[in-house]
């Protein structure tokens, strides 16, 4: 029987013609842009947020398993109580994201896409496909987030 994987891919490269306008009105912060969308994304998907909601927990051992990274993700999988900690160290991965690289967000979870479509037993949950769904807003919150610290940065100069 084979394993039902989700991994989500996501191409810096491609970024819609909206996100690239919003990247050139902060030039010089594209890549904390880019940084804070990753950063808000994976959350969605693990956590959940204002459009998903997140991971569903039993054991905690699905949302546990989340990772991201750059080039690649960890195909490791982990125990719930190490969730803060991998939690964490994908947010930092994602911290060094850069426009243009290629960044990847996995759940090593051996039963994700259960939870995700569903079985004849159990409703499609679709946390994964609507944070996905989000991708837009989650953008424009990016450039909200960002040009708020960057009014901050400026006030305190």
């Amino acid at each position: 029987m084979s394993r039902p994987l989700i991994s989500v891919t996501m191409d810096g490269k491609r970024v819609d013609t909206e996100l690239k306008n919003a990247a050139k009105v902060m030039q010089t912060n594209a890549d904390e842009w880019f940084q804070t969308f990753c950063v808000l994304l994976f959350n969605e998907m693990s956590t959940g947020g204002r459009y998903s909601k997140g991971t569903p927990v039993d054991t905690g051992y699905a949302r546990a398993n989340w990772s991201a990274g750059i080039g690649g993700a960890s195909t490791a999988t982990v125990t719930a109580a190490e969730q803060t900690t991998v939690s964490a160290r994908a947010q930092q991965d994602l911290l060094r994201a850069r426009v243009g690289d290629i960044v990847e967000f996995r759940n090593n979870a051996h039963y994700i896409g259960y939870l995700e479509y569903g079985t004849s037993r159990m409703a499609p949950r679709g946390f994964i496909r609507a944070a996905i769904a989000a991708a837009p807003q989650l953008a424009q919150r990016a450039v909200r987030v960002v040009s708020a610290r960057m009014t901050q940065r400026q006030a305190g100069a």
